[in-house]
């Protein structure tokens, strides 16, 4: 059952003040009052009758920490788990990133270059930037918002599902093959993008491009998954 917007929580409202306060400089009521949508007359009258913050109070603080980049505190954990005290770990960092924003910031290797073609070498992988992408979407991908990147295709092996320069979504938590599925993966040193299919033990990398055969990966090299490609972002010329 939805919690409604007058119902209280236990965390006293001088409480959450005095937190805020100390982790950002100069913090007054006035914007305290501000972020959780009522009037500092309103405010003071309750921190004086030992009031409490509503559910919703709660969320347009997560929010607001989120955005001035407070969200790593102990403060931050106990809202989140007061109005989702049922959820895992893993489900509260992703409620950390906005707690019903839009858009998720996913981290974007740019020096990556997975191969659809023969095998690229991997040289860097550090963040090059960040990519916001709708979280409705990821969602929909059936992608794990904390474990989504941006890498780049690189060749024409899987022309035309993807091409050359595409930005490839890859959850980094799906690691599992599942058959007819696309993958991003390591194979004898370099990295590679390929439909991957299994033939009792054996593993066939698959290219969506006629002009490129498909292999059997030899289990005497080193192959491990980096992630399913769960979608892409290709600009339209």
């Amino acid at each position: 059952m939805a919690k409604k917007k007058t119902e209280l929580t236990k965390i006293k409202l001088d409480d959450a003040y005095n937190h805020i306060k100390a982790l950002k400089e100069k913090f007054t009521k006035t914007e305290f009052a501000s972020v959780i949508e009522t009037n500092k007359q309103n405010l003071g009258g309750r921190i004086s009758n030992n009031g409490s913050l509503s559910f919703d109070e709660i969320k347009l603080l997560l929010k607001y920490l989120t955005n001035e980049e407070l969200s790593d505190n102990s403060f931050y954990e106990k809202l989140s788990q007061t109005i989702n005290p049922v959820k895992s770990e893993n489900e509260l960092k992703e409620i950390k990133s906005s707690v019903e924003d839009d858009f998720a910031e996913l981290n974007v290797r740019g020096e990556v270059a997975i191969s659809c073609g023969y095998g690229t070498v991997v040289y860097n992988e550090n963040v090059t930037g960040k990519c916001c992408v709708p979280r409705k979407t990821l969602r929909e991908y059936g992608a794990s918002i904390s474990s989504t990147e941006v890498v780049y295709a690189q060749g024409d092996s899987m022309s035309p599902e993807i091409k050359s320069g595409d930005a490839l979504l890859v959850d980094t938590s799906q690691i599992d093959v599942i058959d007819g599925v696309v993958y991003t993966f390591n194979y004898d040193g370099q990295s590679m993008c390929k439909r991957l299919q299994k033939i009792g033990k054996d593993i066939k990398a698959i290219p969506s491009n006629p002009l490129f055969d498909p292999f059997i990966i030899d289990p005497t090299c080193q192959f491990n998954i980096v992630g399913r490609v769960v979608g892409f972002i290709r600009p339209v010329l």
